[in-house]
């Protein structure tokens, strides 16, 4: 008893430092008063001790007139035993109603009873990680002896294995609740909790779980141990047995895994709402690359125009010369799709979605707001009389510019080949330079909460009546079925009336 009483109360002083840990996380405090349900297990005892002598000191006076009618009905029933050995013929059994049924039932109740013991042999049960911490320690001797029901009863191991499962449940739930809240993790929470995320393009930069301005209700949750073992003998109770033959359930995780899981889901609904304010903001001073010199270039395999994702794009292919580090990211293999009539490069890997950086048409200088200027590569030359553009090169020399073309048009994004060879000596290449005009201001908020649909009593009645409705077509029987086990349910879960029509 003293190594046993030191395991649990170690048990009990890292429960708390659990829940003291995460006091903003409603389903840690949830799972730390089931834990408190141990702890309360000697208190119960002597509270029901104390009440069922109070209660049948009041109830004297109606245990008479009981006894009296008991012996009315005893004489009434020694008269047609008497009647019925005189019959030749057996009367047919008739099937008793459903409030008769589940009465029998209640009159063979023996005790629904979690026993809590501190012997280190007995189970024991922990579900932590965050979510919660569960005990249960159930008491030795006969191993069907925590629930039983005139001839029905379960093993501990069930009942712990049936609440285990539960609880690791609500665990994967709320962890990826937490991954919601997370940088790096966000995305994955919400696909685990069935959101699609395929148009949520930025990461937020906000996260709110719990009551807020979108979702205005604290989340809550709701789990009754006692209620969930109830749960599982009503569900798995065969009532055509008219002679009430021996039952007794054991937990198949193939089997109840997905019954506790659809009880879950019928009680809680995961609520989110992505909010994206990003905006593209343009720059003051615009950057150039490889730089804002006249002769800062990169070169290139080749350019021109093509269709891709249904859309004529300006295209310039890097081949083996490698597509330059800043704009990487957006092209598709060696080639970088833009606008061919503003430069804008696009993102091939976002459906072709702005990036914030162009291609600079090599015929025209780019200034900023600021007043700073990027020099275009081919200014307007007069010699002898005529103007046109072109380049300087070595010395005095002057050149004409060699005017590319693509799909019939002029195109002035690069450098032609032959200009290329002229002014830096370089043959089979073209040149080109971009420089980063915008930036992404990224305004995203996502807000996360948990909504209770139904109370746990009205999720087990909702599954309780899916059950019923899988064993019948006719709403007779349906019906019938159901009523039996909610009955059922609600007398082992101790929510029975009694005579006064009180809770038992």
């Amino acid at each position: 008893m003293a190594v046993g009483g030191m395991v649990k109360g170690g048990i009990y002083r890292f429960s708390n430092r659990i829940a003291q840990e995460a006091q903003d996380n409603d389903f840690v405090k949830a799972g730390q008063k089931v834990v408190n349900m141990a702890k309360q297990g000697n208190q119960v005892k002597k509270s029901v001790k104390a009440h069922k002598i109070n209660k049948s000191q009041k109830r004297t006076p109606k245990l008479n007139q009981r006894q009296n009618k008991l012996r009315q009905r005893q004489t009434k029933l020694q008269r047609q035993q008497q009647i019925k050995k005189r019959n030749k013929k057996p009367k047919p059994k008739t099937k008793p109603k459903t409030s008769q049924k589940v009465a029998e039932i209640a009159k063979k109740f023996v005790g629904f009873i979690f026993k809590f013991f501190a012997a280190v042999a007995a189970p024991l049960l922990i579900v932590i990680f965050f979510f919660t911490l569960i005990l249960m320690i159930f008491g030795g001797g006969a191993s069907k002896s925590s629930a039983i029901l005139g001839t029905y009863y379960c093993n501990d191991y069930d009942m712990s294995r049936a609440i285990e499962s539960y609880t690791n449940i609500a665990y994967e739930y709320n962890s990826n609740l937490i991954r919601c809240k997370s940088k790096n993790e966000w995305r994955q929470g919400l696909k685990s909790l069935k959101v699609n995320t395929d148009s949520m393009d930025d990461t937020p930069t906000k996260y709110y779980y719990g009551k807020n301005i979108v979702q205005n209700y604290e989340p809550v949750y709701d789990f009754d141990a006692n209620k969930l073992i109830a749960f599982m003998c009503a569900y798995t109770y065969d009532f055509t047995d008219a002679d009430d033959k021996e039952q007794s359930w054991s937990y198949d995780d193939d089997k109840f895994d997905d019954i506790l899981q659809d009880l879950f889901d019928k009680e809680y609904s995961f609520k989110y709402k992505y909010v994206n304010g990003s905006y593209w903001l343009e720059l003051s001073s615009y950057d150039a690359y490889p730089g804002d010199a006249s002769d800062d270039l990169y070169y290139c395999k080749g350019s021109g125009v093509t269709t891709a994702n249904g859309k004529k794009y300006g295209y310039i292919d890097f081949g083996s010369l490698g597509v330059p580090n800043a704009i990487k990211s957006y092209a598709s293999g060696t080639m970088v799709y833009f606008d061919n009539s503003t430069g804008e490069i696009k993102n091939s890997k976002k459906s072709y979605a702005k990036t914030g950086y162009y291609f600079q048409n090599l015929s025209k200088a780019v200034r900023a707001p600021d007043g700073g200027i990027i020099p275009a590569f081919y200014t307007t030359v007069n010699k002898d009389g005529e103007s046109f553009l072109g380049f300087r090169g070595s010395g005095t020399s002057v050149y004409r510019k060699t005017q590319l073309t693509a799909d019939g048009k002029n195109f002035d994004w690069a450098m032609a080949d032959d200009d290329v060879k002229t002014r830096f000596g370089d043959k089979d290449r073209q040149a080109v330079r971009f420089y980063k005009r915008d930036t992404y201001i990224t305004d995203c908020s996502l807000y996360t909460n948990v909504k209770q649909v139904r109370s746990f009593d009205d999720a087990i009645y909702a599954v309780l009546n899916s059950k019923s409705q899988s064993l019948y077509s006719s709403q007779t029987k349906i019906k019938e079925d159901y009523a039996q086990r909610k009955q059922y349910y609600q007398i082992l879960s101790c929510q029975g009336k009694d005579d006064d029509g009180n809770t038992a």
